[in-house]
């Protein structure tokens, strides 16, 4: 457990400083970075061009601040697809606005894995990870965290709800 503690303040510590982390997640390994930052995200897409970034959340509630005008019926839609999902919202608010769509949409994903979600709460921010290999670690980030999640998948299973 120390190292799962360690790797969070480790991360929160990077995080913080608008600098990258290698972090693990039911997706695969995610090269992260604050979400609300201009600079973070700068580093973040220049990192990984092409890449399609995901804002993770740490949960429903979290939605609910950050996207305007949702349709509450998306919980239940969500519930019953395949995990791990990413979907586009409109409306999204409080994130550096090069993670956002022209129309103001990014995907977003509910966070359902340990390190994750105590990550996500304990920087009280939404992150924005796109995938890496994580034998890059030295070269993208600060700081690679370990091996707490076991992946569902390689990548996100990109949707629109309709």
């Amino acid at each position: 457990m120390d190292d799962f503690n360690n790797d969070i303040v480790q991360c929160l510590n990077v995080l913080e400083n608008d600098g990258l982390v290698i972090i693990p997640t039911e997706a695969g390994w995610m090269l992260a970075a604050d979400a609300a930052s201009e600079i973070a995200a700068d580093r973040l897409l220049a990192s990984a061009p092409g890449c399609q970034p995901v804002v993770l959340l740490a949960d429903e509630r979290d939605l609910l601040i950050h996207v305007s005008a949702l349709d509450l019926a998306v919980f239940d839609w969500m519930a019953g697809q395949k995990k791990p999902l990413a979907v586009r919202f409109p409306g999204v608010l409080a994130i550096a606005g090069q993670l956002l769509s022209p129309d103001g949409s990014a995907y977003i994903s509910l966070s359902e894995d340990v390190f994750g979600i105590h990550l996500l709460k304990r920087f009280r921010k939404p992150i924005a990870v796109v995938p890496v290999d994580p034998a890059e670690t030295t070269a993208l980030a600060a700081y690679r965290a370990g091996n707490h999640t076991s992946p569902v998948r390689n990548g996100f299973i990109f949707e629109k709800f309709v």
